[in-house]
């Protein structure tokens, strides 16, 4: 076998977590990197959606405001990634001219269009 496929192998059953002692052991005798954790699960199809709308329904909010909602639902995902994925929602909803963005008092808010709201 080539090293590189015995590499492979050691790194594929870190990441599926069986025997990691042994494990990490092989791969430290062959000067192989841990490899980086795997991206956070993503949100359950269209939920993320839901919950903007939900929030924009009930008054004009700013993207942090809503990521604070978002974060506490998905704790494992760190601020920044809540942020990001709140914000591509928020894009979406916009381009289907769901939501505007306008300027408010607390700088930018985002609101349902009005021939969305209930």
């Amino acid at each position: 076998m080539q090293d590189k496929t015995i590499n492979n192998a050691l790194v594929a059953l870190y990441h599926a977590g069986e025997g990691l002692d042994h494990v990490e052991a092989l791969m430290a005798l062959r000067c192989i990197p841990k490899p980086a954790p795997k991206r956070p699960a993503q949100f359950r199809r269209r939920l993320l959606r839901q919950v903007v709308l939900g929030e924009l329904q009930r008054g004009a909010k700013t993207c942090p405001q809503i990521t604070d909602v978002a974060h506490v639902m998905r704790p494992d995902l760190t601020r920044k990634q809540a942020n990001q994925r709140v914000y591509m929602v928020l894009c979406r909803l916009s381009k289907q001219g769901r939501v505007v963005q306008d300027f408010g008092p607390d700088g930018w808010l985002w609101r349902v269009k009005r021939q969305f709201q209930a």
